[in-house]
């Protein structure tokens, strides 16, 4: 039987050992209460409360191109074949 997946939108309730934390973790922060609609109407965008922070996030997203320019005996291309040399290369070939 497939484990059951952790649902993020119901949070647990009570404490259970083996997630990764002790009861005091559990405990010291269990008293948080749930939003109400006014803390969601008073509460700043992350980028506003933390602009370094966010700026740094947004550098790191995407693909890193310092990589690829450090490599350059690798890198793609395309070859135009002519269609008799096509089956003269797959016969000359295993597999």
């Amino acid at each position: 039987m497939a484990k059951a997946k952790p649902n993020a939108a119901k949070p647990e309730k009570e404490f259970k050992a083996g997630k990764g934390f002790t009861k005091e973790d559990w405990d010291a922060v269990s008293d948080n209460p749930e939003w109400t609609e006014e803390d969601f109407r008073n509460a700043s965008p992350f980028a506003d409360v933390f602009p370094y922070l966010a700026e740094s996030i947004r550098r790191s997203r995407g693909r890193r191109h310092s990589t690829i320019r450090r490599n350059r005996s690798r890198c793609a291309s395309t070859a135009m074949w002519s269609p008799a040399s096509v089956p003269a290369d797959r016969a000359g070939r295993a597999g």
